[in-house]
């Protein structure tokens, strides 16, 4: 998972994929860096490979995203 982000995500917070059933499979590693413009891109891999079909949401600390499926 990579994202561009303001800086109102810390590298500290917990990145966990939602899956439908409901579990939460938490990122194992990440990191980021600033750009030139003064945001963040930032890059989140887990330590197993995930169905992305059944990802319905990305939590990001306490928040929680929802992706929609094609």
């Amino acid at each position: 998972l990579s994202f561009r982000h303001d800086g109102e995500v810390s590298l500290l917070m917990p990145v966990a994929a939602v899956l439908e059933n409901g579990t939460e499979v938490r990122s194992g590693s990440g990191g980021g860096s600033r750009l030139d413009d003064g945001s963040w891109y930032d890059t989140w891999e887990w330590p197993a490979p995930l169905d992305i079909s059944d990802i319905t949401a990305l939590r990001i600390g306490e928040t929680e995203i929802p992706l929609q499926q094609p």
